[in-house]
């Protein structure tokens, strides 16, 4: 059974999609109900800093994957399941 390299890529990018979002939900959370001082300041500054630098990794290492290849799985297998 095989199946194209590239699914693999569309999911990453609907994770990024969904974490982006998230993000944006967290932001919206802080700015109106938490406290803007300098604690909660750097806190942000952190995560989105970590964040960008996990993407931009990740971002760097899928650009240099060769997407049109397929992945082979589960073959020359053969499953014989006896019941009775």
């Amino acid at each position: 059974m095989t199946f194209p390299l590239y699914i693999i890529l569309i999911l990453y990018l609907i994770a990024i999609v969904f974490y982006l979002i998230l993000s944006v939900i967290l932001l919206y959370h802080i700015f109106r109900f938490g406290y803007w001082d300098s604690s909660t300041k750097m806190m942000v500054f952190l995560y989105f800093t970590g964040s960008l630098i996990i993407l931009v990794s990740t971002g760097i290492y899928v650009a240099g994957i060769n997407w049109s290849e397929s992945v082979s799985i589960l073959n020359n297998m053969e499953f014989n399941i006896n019941f009775f």
